[in-house]
C-alpha cells in the first residue's frame, strides 16, 4: 500500500497490523471459513447476523454519483485542469466523462480510476505545500523520510 492507492480503509493502524502478524495462519484462513480469527472476535461484540454473514464487497455508488450534476461538474473541473494534459489525453477523458453523464454510465469505472488518481496526484505533486498546510501534518513515517532527505 505504500506505493498504491487504496480506496477502502482496511486495518491500517500499525498496532493492529503488528497484532495480526502474530496470529498463526491456521486461524486466519482455513477450510471452514475466511478470516477465522476476525470472525471469532466479532462474535463476541457483534450480533450473529453481522458476525456470521457472508463476505461482501465494498461497493461505491459511482454510477449514481456521476449522474448527479454536482459530482459530474466536480470531476469535469478536475479533468480540465492544465496539469492533466501532461498525464492523459485530456480531450478523450473529458469526452468519456461527458458520454457517461449523458448515457448509461458504462464508463464509470474508468472515470473513477482516473479521478481518484488525479485527486491523489494533485494533492501530492501539484499542491503539496497546501496539502500539508490544510491537513496540518504528514504521517510520522513520511516526516522522518523528509527530515532524512530521502523524500522530497
Amino acid at each position: 500500500m505504500a506505493h498504491s492507492l487504496e480506496l477502502r480503509v482496511p486495518y491500517l493502524d500499525k498496532r493492529i497490523a503488528e497484532l495480526a502478524n502474530t496470529i498463526p495462519t491456521k486461524y486466519l484462513v482455513n477450510k471452514y471459513d475466511t478470516k477465522y480469527a476476525l470472525r471469532k472476535a466479532a462474535e463476541k461484540v457483534l450480533p450473529d447476523e453481522w458476525a456470521k454473514r457472508p463476505k461482501l464487497g465494498f461497493p461505491t455508488p459511482i454510477k449514481q454519483w456521476l449522474k448527479e450534476e454536482r459530482f459530474y461538474k466536480q470531476v469535469r473541473n478536475l479533468f480540465t485542469e492544465e496539469f492533466v494534459n501532461n498525464i492523459f489525453d485530456q480531450k478523450k477523458i473529458v469526452k468519456l466523462l461527458d458520454q457517461n453523464y449523458q448515457g448509461d454510465g458504462s464508463h464509470r469505472r474508468q472515470i473513477w480510476t482516473i479521478y481518484t488518481f488525479l485527486v491523489w496526484y494533485k494533492l501530492f505533486f501539484i499542491d503539496y505545500e497546501n496539502t500539508v498546510e490544510k491537513y496540518q501534518r504528514v504521517q510520522p513515517e513520511v516526516d522522518s523520510l523528509i527530515k532524512q532527505g530521502r523524500l522530497l
